[in-house]
């Protein structure tokens, strides 16, 4: 095994894992050691395990086809079908991992990191959007949507005709003040996209359970100077019928914000560890949500929203093109 601090935000990940998997979490997170954002200090422990745990278990609290848990005083054991298991220990913010599947290690560890981290910053009101921003000439462009909507697609259409910087893919977190702070974590590299001719400093595989293998950039040449940027345009990505840039409606504004800021749809995040029993609990979860509401009022109240609408992804090429003529007027 070996062991390794990594550092998000002035969050300390102390993770021990097989050399393996290591490797993998090194590139995963290999261009947060040029981020100089501090926000809080805090200590979160990842250990993968090569036996079961042998704690005892009485008290059966969720059951399901996938998973059952259970819980004894400030632990919690996820129980997989398929002979997997999470032990936790809340008191000490301590995640022990045990499988015989290394693609499963690899995915709840990187897991356990997004989601230790997005409810840490939500407690201190930094928030985080499920979506992907980049840099123009000093503007910074951030857009929203489903998984799947062609959030990538876009990015690389961008960085492939414009000189673009990648300020985050996947996760947008920004503050009250509408402070975004740069993310920057693998871009995601839609099947049978041609990256040839770009410049990014290697390519990786990740199996999801959820989303499947998807193969991965390392964005390292594309990186911004600036690590904090406002936010003041917001784009909403839809499919739909023919190709247009336009102002967003009222419903489409709120119904996208609840959806990927308050609710938080499609962010990566393991459910079985991010709720807890209890009533703290019930209040921290409460704050949270409050939080969140706060600052998708502010964004009501000071930027300004644009729906991005395509049928194909021909039309996607064509956006990134009228996108620019945007900035350019």
């Amino acid at each position: 095994m070996e062991n390794k601090v990594l550092t998000i935000f002035g969050i300390d990940f102390h993770i021990k894992a097989s050399p393996d998997i290591m490797r993998l979490l090194t590139f995963d997170f290999k261009n947060f050691n040029k981020v100089e954002n501090e926000l809080c200090k805090k200590a979160i422990f990842i250990e993968q395990t090569n036996n079961p745990t042998k704690y005892s278990f009485t008290r059966l609290v969720w059951k399901s086809e996938r998973y059952n848990i259970f819980e004894s005083k400030n632990h919690r054991l996820i129980s997989y079908a398929n002979g997997d298991e999470i032990l936790v220990d809340f008191s000490t913010d301590k995640f022990e991992v045990y499988s015989v599947d290394h693609v499963f290690l690899h995915e709840m560890i990187y897991l356990i990191i997004l989601s230790r981290l997005g409810k840490i910053l939500d407690l201190i009101g930094v928030h985080k959007i499920h979506g992907m921003s980049c840099v123009y000439e000093d503007n910074l462009y951030s857009f929203i949507g489903a998984s799947n909507v062609g959030k990538s697609t876009l990015l690389l259409n961008l960085l492939s005709n414009y000189n673009i910087k990648v300020f985050s893919d996947d996760l947008l977190f920004l503050n009250s003040n509408l402070v975004c702070y740069i993310f920057p974590l693998r871009v995601g590299i839609p099947k049978d996209y041609d990256i040839t001719s770009m410049a990014f400093d290697g390519l990786s595989q990740v199996l999801r359970r959820r989303f499947g293998l998807k193969e991965l950039a390392d964005p390292s040449n594309y990186l911004p100077e600036k690590q904090t940027m406002a936010l003041k345009e917001l784009f909403l990505l839809k499919k739909g019928h023919g190709c247009s840039v336009r102002k967003s409606t009222f419903l489409e504004k709120f119904s996208y914000l609840m959806k990927y800021l308050c609710i938080g749809f499609d962010t990566p995040i393991i459910f079985e560890i991010f709720w807890q029993t209890g009533i703290s609990d019930f209040f921290r979860k409460l704050k949270i949500f409050l939080l969140r509401m706060k600052l998708m009022i502010y964004i009501f109240s000071k930027v300004d929203f644009k729906t991005i609408e395509y049928e194909n992804e021909e039309q996607l090429k064509e956006t990134a093109t009228r996108l620019m003529n945007l900035n350019s007027n």
